[in-house]
């Protein structure tokens, strides 16, 4: 009965050191670096699915700023964005604001794909993380690192481009 208490003391401390290090792991480290690559690829599945009808709810945060843009998408044209921004004092989300069609692009899963391919492209930030999941896959996370200059980071701000609500819609809604 004693003779493995060695062996299940080193297997439990082991255990508690994993998972302690998976504690530490910064949450942007647990997404996986862009590449021009894997983006082309989630992009050709991504059209290749036809999606054409979506509504699309991204949340922004970075600094001291947090705000939802909604986005409904119909053959490539915006029928509608709107932008909230949160409310610190309040603790809740403001009242929302429309968007014009240039603005709104930017949340649209297309423009999710530019903000990744551009970021990439211009070599500006510490790092560039994103999620491409789901099925069709596109940028469900986009983690920018640090803007830098030089090879410098200008300011230590991680921003933050996440989906919290992706619903494809058929041709008779809306």
């Amino acid at each position: 009965m004693f003779k493995n208490k060695p062996i299940l003391f080193t297997i439990g401390l082991l255990a508690l050191l994993i998972s302690l290090s998976s504690c530490t792991t910064p949450r942007e480290d647990r997404y996986p670096d862009a590449s021009i690559r894997t983006l082309t690829e989630a992009e050709m599945g991504w059209y290749a699915a036809g999606i054409t009808y979506y509504h699309l709810v991204v949340e922004i945060s970075f600094a001291d700023e947090r705000r939802l843009h909604s986005v409904t998408v119909k053959d490539q044209k915006i029928l509608e964005g709107t932008v909230v921004y949160w409310d610190p004092a309040l603790q809740g989300w403001g009242e929302p604001m429309p968007m014009n069609e240039e603005e709104a692009y930017w949340y649209t899963v297309p423009g999710l794909f530019e903000t990744i391919r551009r970021a990439v492209l211009q070599e500006c930030r510490s790092f560039i993380r994103n999620d491409l999941s789901g099925t069709p896959p596109f940028p469900h996370v986009i983690i920018l690192g640090p803007p830098e200059e030089d090879g410098e980071p200008i300011e230590e701000i991680v921003s933050w481009v996440e989906v919290r609500e992706f619903i494809s819609l058929m041709e008779d809604e809306g």
